[in-house]
């Protein structure tokens, strides 16, 4: 039976940790809960536009693929995926109408703040974007415009997997320039291996080396109950 793990909204400030990975990275999200443990949630970034986060159990996963077109656009996919063939529906994370053949789409533009529900702000809404939680991610990334000056951000703890991502993008770039293979890119990384997890730690454990023996690695691949409490 698929073991249910902690709601997000249990701690709703985690902190992150990332390790390099051969494919890419892992992105550590750590939420200390109410009994002592911590709950991790470990996303997967596969070089150089692929990402796989966890699902609602451990047989569920979502991989979304961002494949670039040109300088300003993006071909954006969501796969959700389940190993017990179970039927997932069609409105994850989007709303019961939305077309999954153009998700999502945008609620207007920056004259009326991109479709943003300013009543239901005041009414106890943090976002003003109840349609679901990429609605809202989108329109985030759609509000920068085309192309950001990323000199001006100011990001914070919370934004570390995106700084360590740029990181190993840019070096990938200098990699490749100067003929060198990038990461991920070499034979022996298996993306079916390749899958997010979750789990708790007790007090005084580290999730890299709780996971590390039940983690899939690019060697093989190992799937077991993660939790260890």
């Amino acid at each position: 039976m698929a073991k249910h793990y902690a709601s997000t909204v249990d701690s709703l400030a985690p902190y992150y940790e990332i390790e390099n990975r051969p494919y890419g990275m892992s992105a550590a999200a750590i939420r200390p809960m109410a009994d002592g443990r911590s709950y991790v949630r470990v996303t997967e970034f596969v070089m150089p536009f692929s990402t796989i986060a966890y699902g609602q159990t451990d047989d569920e996963g979502v991989y979304q693929i961002m494949v670039p077109v040109d300088n300003v656009n993006t071909l954006w996919f969501v796969v959700r995926w389940s190993t017990t063939g179970a039927d997932l529906g069609p409105t994850f994370m989007a709303p019961p109408d939305a077309d999954l053949d153009n998700w999502v789409p945008l609620l207007g533009g920056p004259e009326t703040h991109w479709g943003q529900d300013r009543e239901a702000m005041a009414n106890g809404s943090f976002s003003g974007f109840d349609r679901g939680l990429l609605t809202e991610d989108t329109v985030v990334q759609a509000s920068m415009g085309a192309i950001v000056d990323r000199s001006k951000e100011y990001l914070s703890s919370g934004d570390l997997a995106v700084v360590r991502a740029r990181r190993l993008l840019l070096k990938a770039a200098h990699d490749h320039q100067a003929g060198k293979r990038p990461r991920g890119s070499g034979p022996d990384v298996r993306r079916s291996n390749i899958l997010a997890s979750a789990g708790y730690l007790n007090p005084g454990e580290d999730w890299r080396s709780v996971f590390e023996r039940e983690r899939p690695v690019v060697q093989g691949l190992k799937v077991a109950e993660l939790s260890t409490g």
